[in-house]
C-alpha cells in the first residue's frame, strides 16, 4: 500500500515511515519492512537516529539479526 500512496505524489516524512516500519515490526512482516527500508534509504532517512533504532527493533522482531546490524 505504501508504494501506491507514494505513487499519488504524497510527501514522504520521517514520522510516516517510522509508523509504517513499526507496524511491519508488530506484524513481523519482513518483506514489507525491507521495502520500507529501501524507501527510507531512497529519501535519505537511513541516518536518522530514531529511524535507525526502529529499524534495528524491526529486524530483531523479525528474527533477522544479520540485517539489524
Amino acid at each position: 500500500y505504501l508504494k501506491k500512496i507514494l505513487g499519488f505524489g504524497f510527501v514522504v516524512v520521517d514520522t510516516t515511515l517510522d509508523s509504517v516500519i513499526r507496524v511491519c515490526s508488530r506484524l513481523a512482516d519482513l518483506r514489507e519492512g525491507r521495502l520500507v527500508h529501501r524507501i527510507l534509504i531512497k529519501y535519505g532517512f537511513e541516518f536518522d537516529q530514531i529511524i535507525g533504532g526502529v529499524l534495528i527493533e524491526f529486524y530483531s522482531d523479525c528474527e533477522a539479526t544479520v540485517d539489524a546490524k
